[in-house]
């Protein structure tokens, strides 16, 4: 039995050093990563378009955090009731943006836009525009941007504030068919 070595030389090892091509990349991810924990960016993509997400405005709530979860809400067939029995005073705000708005919109049923996308122009006035202690419901596609403007008003004062749950698009299917669905 012939026992034939083969002859394999191992790559040259220069000890534990890293080349500094290795220590440049490892900083810059370590950068990287970094940055992205410490300055999340005040943007986030939405289906259409770049919605502002203002640093104390709506970053700080987010879909699981206890206060989201505990806001007043109301199904869109409650708030057709509500809207046939309203005898008073009665605040409908619609935090879509104007492309959704031309889509669809419950403007003759008296919904004033206050478009997420445009917090920084009306922040300051909103608490003038409106009253604080008159029932208030927030309406926007689906419920989650409602749930977060009810949550912000809450935060400045409004004492009856509620969110619309599953927005347009459940207006649509249980309430008007006539509402265009996008």
């Amino acid at each position: 039995m012939d026992k034939t070595r083969t002859n394999i030389t191992p790559l040259p090892h220069k000890g534990s050093h890293f080349s500094a091509v290795g220590l440049v990349a490892i900083l810059v991810t370590v950068v990287l990563i970094g940055s992205f924990i410490l300055f999340r960016p005040v943007w986030k993509l939405h289906l259409l378009g770049y919605i502002p997400y203002r640093l104390g405005f709506l970053e700080s709530r987010s879909r699981k955090s206890p206060v989201m979860q505990s806001l007043p809400s109301v199904s869109v067939m409650e708030l057709q009731s509500i809207l046939a029995e309203a005898d008073g005073d009665i605040q409908l705000i619609d935090v879509r943006e104007p492309q959704e708005l031309a889509i669809a919109n419950l403007n003759h049923l008296g919904f004033q836009n206050y478009p997420l996308g445009s917090y920084e122009q009306w922040r300051e006035s909103i608490v003038d525009d409106l009253k604080l202690g008159v029932p208030t419901y927030v309406l926007c596609h689906h419920g989650m941007r409602s749930a977060q403007m009810t949550a912000w008003l809450i935060d400045r004062g409004f004492t009856d504030v509620t969110n619309i749950s599953g927005g347009i698009a459940a207006w649509s299917s249980q309430v008007d068919p006539a509402v265009p669905q996008y």
